[in-house]
């Protein structure tokens, strides 16, 4: 902790004033004895925390706990992710507006749980749009019907989704999208043994309907706003948007293309010789669907934070607080 982490003392008040034994037994109904108890034998076993994605102040408990422990970048604990060169572009930062300005100074919730509440409570801004991307909490809540009532109260929502779920149900506005079998798709992974791998892949049947891509949603939108979001967003289809990532990982020259796959019966396929243009390296993706880089190439053991550490009080979770 002394050697690869920061702000270990800031963290360890803030748990002390906040979460002590014996208010997380009151809180809980767990004995003092018990809860003492899990955390030595946490500590002196390894244990490994695991918690829920969607609320960041519990993820980062979750971190905090598994750091201390030295779960990261461990066999049995957490792979933190990498990207190998290439695999993202880089992309246009433009100025906000006085909007965007006011929007992004104003109070929000720390998790999506917590925005039924918010929008109950009505304190300023009032929420005037909604917008709902392939989620569906009128049914994966604890509380359906937090959400539901939440967001009658709101005077517009959009949903985007390829299923008329219950929150769609409630929306002013549905868009719908592809699925996986109607649009291209450009998927990063990490593997359980963290190397990367990426699948690309080409759309198998036309999109039904009025169905379109979000992304292509989001090319049109910017476009119709103009500067400077257009220009963040120059692409005019999704299609362009995978041929232009994929470009950037023919140039970078990494990673190795997947193997070809061998019928039962039929010999096996013959050895490719490298492609020798983006042309060919671009069928020959589209043959094999994709990439992967090897564990080996993962720049362990570096922290891409300010501090170049494993952080316990980021700067994210005091503004959250």
């Amino acid at each position: 902790v002394q050697e690869n982490a920061s702000g270990f003392e800031e963290f360890a008040r803030f748990v002390e004033s906040r979460a002590t034994v014996e208010s997380v037994a009151e809180r809980t109904g767990v004995p003092t004895e018990t809860i003492d108890r899990l955390a030595r034998e946490f500590g002196l076993k390894k244990g490994l925390a695991l918690g829920t994605r969607s609320d960041l102040v519990t993820q980062w408990a979750v971190m905090c706990v598994n750091g201390l422990v030295g779960n990261l970048d461990a066999r049995g604990g957490l792979l933190r992710r990498w990207e190998p060169p290439g695999l993202s572009l880089p992309l246009p930062n433009p100025p906000p507006d006085q909007v965007a300005e006011e929007g992004l100074g104003a109070p929000r919730p720390a998790s999506a749980e917590e925005l039924p509440a918010w929008i109950a409570s009505g304190q300023p801004p009032p929420l005037e749009l909604l917008l709902i991307s392939q989620a569906n909490p009128c049914f994966l809540s604890p509380s359906p019907s937090r959400w539901v009532e939440a967001l009658r109260r709101v005077p517009f929502v959009v949903t985007f989704s390829s299923f008329l779920d219950e929150a769609a149900l409630q929306a002013d506005l549905i868009l719908p999208l592809t699925t996986a079998l109607e649009q291209w798709q450009f998927v990063p992974a990490m593997t359980s043994d963290s190397s990367v791998v990426l699948n690309i892949s080409q759309p198998v049947i036309p999109p039904r309907g009025e169905s379109r891509p979000l992304e292509e949603i989001l090319m049109q939108l910017a476009s119709a706003l103009g500067p400077p979001l257009d220009e963040a967003f120059p692409w005019t289809s999704l299609e362009q948007l995978v041929m232009e990532r994929t470009s950037a990982l023919y140039e970078a020259k990494q990673g190795t293309l997947l193997p070809q796959i061998g019928l039962p019966g039929q010999p096996p396929p013959e050895e490719e010789d490298p492609p020798t243009s983006f042309e060919e390296f671009w069928e020959m993706l589209l043959a094999r669907g994709g990439l992967v880089w090897p564990a080996e190439d993962a720049p362990w053991p570096e922290f891409h934070t300010p501090s170049g550490k494993f952080e316990c009080f980021p700067q994210k979770i005091r503004t959250a607080l």
